[in-house]
Order: C-alpha cells, then sequence, then structure tokens
C-alpha cells in the first residue's frame, strides 16, 4: 500500500494544491500512514493495483465509484469482467506492455454492473516488486462526458461543412489582406473555378488587377468598420460574357472583437439584371425604344413606325 502511496504523491500534490514546502510534506506522509491514506481516498481519480491477470489488489473509493460497485467491492475482481467484448483485446496488449516494463496512457470503454457504459482514460505503470514485474498501478478518470461533448461537437462541424458546402449561394471567406481561404462549390461554380484554383489567391490574381482593386477597397472598408454591406458588381470573365453579382459582404470577429476575415456571399443576377434592362428599354418613348414599335389602323395600315419596326417593314 505504501508503494502505491508513493507512486501517486505527485498527483495528490497537484490535485489537492497543497502549497506547503516540499521536504515538510514528506516528512509528513512518511510519518502517519492516517495522512497517506487519506490522501489517496480524497482524490477524484480513480487509484488501482491489479495483479498480472488484471484481477483488483486495491481500489480507491473513487475507482469503485467509476466501476459502479459499493465500497469495498471492487477488490478481488477482475478487470474484464466490466470490458465490453470488443475492449478485451486492447486490455491484452496493454498488460503485455506492462509485463515488458512499459508505461503507457489510453482510452478505454467499460460497462458497469447497472449495464450503464462509460468511457475512461487510463494511466497504467508497471508494479515492480523484488525486481520483478507483479501486476501494475492504474489512475482512472471518466471522459464519457468530454467524449460526447467531442462528438456533438463534430456532428455540429460536420452539419456546417455541409450547409457550407452545398449552400445555394456561393460562399468564400477571406483574410484581411484578401486572400482566399475557403470557398463552396457554388461559389466556385459562379466562376467556373476549380477549389484549388482560388484557395490560397488573391482576387486580382484571378480577376484581373481592376476587379481586384475594388475589392480590396470593400475588404478595406469592413476591416476598419465591421459590421455587413452589400453591393451589385458587374464583372467581364475573361473570354466570358458579362456577370452581375448582388454580394453580401460580413465582417467576422474574433474572442478579441477585433476583424479576422471577411464572409462574401454572392448571388448571380445576371439574368434578372437582363430582364430589368429589357423592361427599361419598353417603358421608353416610342421614338427611343430599340424594340420594333408600330401603330396599325383597323384596315392594316400602318400609321406609326419608330427605327426599330423600319426594318420590318422594307424586308
Amino acid at each position: 500500500f505504501k508503494i502505491l502511496a508513493y507512486y501517486f504523491i505527485y498527483q495528490a500534490i497537484i490535485i489537492t494544491s497543497i502549497r506547503r514546502p516540499l521536504d515538510i510534506f514528506f516528512r509528513e506522509i512518511r510519518a502517519d500512514e492516517g495522512l497517506l491514506t487519506a490522501l489517496i481516498n480524497s482524490l477524484d481519480e480513480g487509484i488501482s493495483i491489479v495483479d498480472q491477470n488484471e484481477v483488483f489488489l486495491f481500489a480507491n473509493p473513487a475507482a469503485e465509484k467509476i466501476f459502479g460497485v459499493p465500497a469495498g467491492q471492487l477488490a478481488g475482481q477482475n478487470l474484464r469482467y466490466f470490458l465490453p467484448p470488443g475492449q478485451i483485446k486492447k486490455i491484452e496488449e496493454q498488460s503485455a506492455r506492462r509485463r515488458k516494463g512499459e508505461s503507457g496512457s489510453y482510452e478505454l470503454e467499460i460497462r458497469r454492473p447497472d449495464h450503464s457504459k462509460l468511457t475512461i482514460s487510463v494511466t497504467a505503470s508497471p508494479r515492480v516488486e523484488n525486481g520483478k514485474i507483479t501486476g501494475a498501478f492504474g489512475i482512472y478518470r471518466d471522459i464519457t462526458r468530454e467524449k460526447e461533448s467531442g462528438r456533438r461537437l463534430r456532428e455540429s462541424e460536420e452539419r456546417l461543412r455541409l450547409f457550407f458546402e452545398n449552400a445555394g449561394e456561393g460562399i468564400a471567406y477571406f483574410d484581411t489582406d484578401g486572400n482566399i481561404l475557403m470557398v463552396n462549390k457554388k461559389f466556385c461554380q459562379l466562376f467556373e473555378k476549380k477549389p484549388e484554383e482560388l484557395t490560397g489567391e488573391k482576387f486580382s490574381d484571378i480577376f484581373g488587377p481592376e476587379t481586384g482593386l475594388h475589392f480590396f477597397e470593400r475588404i478595406q472598408t469592413l476591416v476598419s468598420a465591421g459590421g455587413t454591406r452589400s453591393y451589385v458588381t458587374e464583372m467581364e470573365l475573361p473570354g466570358r460574357e458579362k456577370k452581375f453579382f448582388s454580394s453580401v459582404y460580413t465582417a467576422i470577429q474574433d474572442e478579441g472583437g477585433s476583424v479576422s476575415g471577411i464572409q462574401v456571399i454572392k448571388h448571380d443576377i445576371t439574368q434578372m439584371k437582363k430582364l430589368e434592362q429589357e423592361r427599361e428599354a419598353l417603358a421608353k418613348f416610342p421614338e427611343e425604344n430599340p424594340n420594333p414599335i408600330m401603330r396599325v389602323a383597323n384596315d392594316g395600315t400602318v400609321i406609326f413606325s419608330n427605327k426599330g419596326g423600319h426594318a420590318i417593314l422594307h424586308a
């Protein structure tokens, strides 16, 4: 028992935040075995000794609580009793390492007598007596909630990733210097580019210095003022027709409140712009309208034609 206690002295110093000089502390520990026992029993971490067959020889109250057994009933039980079938091989591998004199840390899933399941963190080291390895010391910590939180976080991140990738709008994320850090599929489709052709590049390097300058000015406005700005932009892509985009620029702030990047959402409004231009043309006075406009009498006589209609009349 003393070997076990001294083995965990350092853990006890950290966990109980003892502030006395270490030499005084160790003298008190050696002189008072009751203090040693109290120290082991007060730790939040489970502590145990197992023999080479994984049978518990000693377990503190925290270990008994982790494994879900009443006080005093963990000693004498085999660790394998608490393991689902899929964990047996892991314990066999770890026990083999202890017999070789190796220490190690790993995660283990256990099944308690009430059928509840926990994930625990295990730190194990060989127990040596008279020069021979007779078993292992173990420290256990319940990390079930941490694992569950991690799983939920990963699921949340995956949902956000899927939303980002499959959004119906083009979305890109830029740093404050205008470098493209991230783009989704729709953004690539808008500009007929592959992700690798955009990521890591500056807007001006891809779409020309003039377009890049306007874009960088908007980036700097957001970096200085924060918030969200909306723009309608006209872009003539190399070798392709002119396009119109509605763009929403949003400053993304870090935990300190500083702007760390800019999110840009783009929507192709080229078709809508063409329809607007057609409506504007139709709304003009007949003489100004580029479309053919004629006024015809009941007998079929053309009594008025603008210039657009002349080509039809003289065809």
